[in-house]
């Protein structure tokens, strides 16, 4: 690989048998890969909005506030609209592995698509609300992970039991007051991280190995103070938020393919979740669906994982039948994944 101003040459020679050589050149944008370096250090340091500061700087929970209030700030401050086009790293990963493919090696994808059913349980009210969207998982054969704030509310342990049951439980912070990016003490913030695992496994009886931030909160030093906290996989990150509460404004890693950060396994949020659909941009739940599906075919087309995120504290817990649609298409849509995409392919 040769790197020069404006573009970043490959080049391969093989060497087979005597009297015969295969040799090539491909030239690639050395522009994308600066985009994706970018891209990388910018959700690693994000930039923690004033607004944000102020609202959860506050000794008054943020959320005491209406969230119709909530959701219009979140609504001002996007000016991208609803994604349609979030996964630049993976244009770029599919482009750069097409240049291997004019050079005669076709790489192989670390697996096959996966589809992940996730929930965050914010409220009291979503707790009562959860078992009915598991009652339809359970229906449709599919497993999903549920995660929960340990101090919030008080915890039913007999409905953290049935959640468990034939899925997983991830931790969700003790508090969501939304504190953890501002926090720079390691020690400190560990020591909570890990809190709210203890205490999730007492009610589990389970080994918790799962985390998501409250508000998609992300940053260097939670990624790191969560593998000291004992923690194996982080869904914190979104591909792409328009309205990303902590930043006030676009925010994500732009990719739908889980990577490592140290030992932390990386699932990027890769579909738009439940809050910035409903919430933020109005749609109705069905409009949501047909929005997902559309979105989540282009994602395993270009070998990502659909990463999915329904809250039982909106509207989908009440619309039981649009939530079983959901997930029934994205079911078929992940069984009828040609084998041809175990390769990373354009």
């Amino acid at each position: 690989m040769t790197i020069s101003s404006g573009r970043c040459e490959l080049s391969w020679t093989h060497n087979g048998s005597v009297g015969s050589a295969t040799a090539g050149c491909v030239l690639f944008p050395l522009s994308e890969i600066v985009r994706c370096r970018e891209i990388i250090t910018t959700v690693m340091n994000p930039n923690v909005a004033l607004i944000y500061r102020l609202l959860t700087g506050l000794p008054i929970k943020y959320n005491r506030a209406p969230p119709q209030i909530r959701s219009a700030l979140l609504r001002q401050s996007s000016g991208f609209g609803i994604p349609k086009n979030f996964i630049k790293i993976d244009e770029t990963r599919l482009a750069l592995t097409d240049c291997f493919a004019q050079l005669g090696m076709k790489l192989r994808a670390r697996k096959s698509p996966d589809l992940i059913i996730t929930h965050d349980i914010d409220t009291r009210k979503g707790l009562e609300r959860a078992e009915a969207m598991k009652s339809v998982e359970d229906d449709l054969g599919v497993e999903s992970s549920w995660f929960i704030p340990s101090e919030e509310f008080p915890l039913n342990g007999i409905v953290i039991r049935d959640l468990a049951e034939g899925s997983q439980i991830g931790s969700h912070d003790t508090k969501h007051d939304g504190t953890l990016v501002h926090m720079r003490d390691k020690t400190r913030l560990a020591r909570r991280l890990a809190k709210s695992r203890t205490q999730l496994e007492e009610k589990t009886g389970r080994p918790i190995k799962l985390f998501r931030a409250p508000l998609m909160q992300f940053s260097r030093e939670i990624v790191n103070a969560l593998e000291i906290a004992g923690y194996e996989e982080d869904f914190s990150l979104p591909s792409w938020e328009s309205s990303n509460p902590v930043v006030m404004g676009g925010f994500g890693i732009q990719t739908s393919v889980p990577f490592h950060i140290g030992k932390m396994v990386e699932h990027p949020l890769s579909l738009p979740q439940d809050h910035q659909l409903l919430m933020i941009f109005g749609l109705s739940t069905q409009a949501a669906v047909k929005y997902w599906t559309q979105q989540a075919s282009r994602i395993f087309s270009l070998g990502g994982d659909v990463v999915l995120l329904v809250h039982p504290d909106y509207a989908f817990s009440q619309e039981l039948g649009d939530y079983k649609q959901l997930i029934s298409s994205l079911k078929e849509m992940k069984s009828s994944i040609p084998s041809s995409l175990r390769y990373i392919r354009h």
